[in-house]
């Protein structure tokens, strides 16, 4: 594996270089798999690539070239697990992992990594890190249906899910991942806790003779789960 030793990451890495979007892209580590046969390259949306209907990755190395896309809907936060679907978290108060034989405790801030937040307030430059004593946080979405982002309880959490209390969502002081601080809901029990980000929209509709709101769940986030014991 060869991996960047400096910031900001370079744009060219042993010889390779991506463009996504027609934008070189910063580039982390890139690592042989499978004897050589294929690469594994570790690298940044860029912070300005415009998203209409896709992502186009433009690989080259050494005078040869590939060309991928992929078609999006629009952004997918993506928490980092293990193999066994455990997020990758930390109990906040000292930062150990958590882990089943170490699990979160009922009433314990917990603090869970991520990529793919999207836009952050005080946004570092292409292949820089977050600032370590200055915060970057998500840019609020402006919709003015917008009533509430967080975290809820569930893998498909709707607008009655319980929703997990955050004090912070954005990039990890010092790096280039996001973090979300979230307070495991007192009731909970021992076994799995299930969460994910999720957006509701409070959508209203009216009719010549009376009127009625209703809510829009959209899952802004794959789902994670975290071991918990009483």
């Amino acid at each position: 594996m060869i991996v960047a030793q400096d910031h900001p990451f370079p744009r060219t890495l042993a010889g390779v270089t991506v463009t996504v979007n027609g934008i070189d892209a910063p580039i982390l580590a890139i690592a042989d798999i499978a004897g050589g046969a294929y690469q594994q390259i570790n690298l940044q949306i860029p912070w300005e690539t415009k998203i209409t209907s896709g992502l186009a990755f433009n690989v080259s190395q050494k005078g040869t070239a590939a060309h991928v896309t992929t078609y999006l809907d629009g952004p997918w936060p993506v928490f980092f697990v293990d193999s066994s679907g455990y997020a990758i978290a930390q109990h906040a108060g000292d930062y150990r992992p958590v882990t089943q034989s170490d699990p979160a405790r009922p009433g314990e801030w917990i603090v869970a990594y991520a990529t793919n937040l999207g836009p952050v307030q005080n946004q570092p430059a292409d292949g820089q890190p977050a600032l370590p004593d200055v915060l970057a946080p998500i840019v609020p979405d402006s919709s003015p249906y917008l009533d509430y982002y967080g975290l809820a309880v569930g893998p498909s959490a709707g607008y009655m899910s319980t929703k997990i209390q955050s004090n912070y969502i954005g990039m990890s002081p010092g790096s280039i991942i996001n973090q979300v601080n979230l307070l495991v809901p007192s009731p909970q029990l021992n076994g799995e806790l299930v969460f994910q980000i999720v957006k509701i929209y409070n959508g209203g509709f009216f009719f010549t003779v009376g009127c009625g709101r209703g809510f829009t769940t959209v899952a802004a986030s794959m789902a994670a789960k975290i071991p918990v014991a009483r």
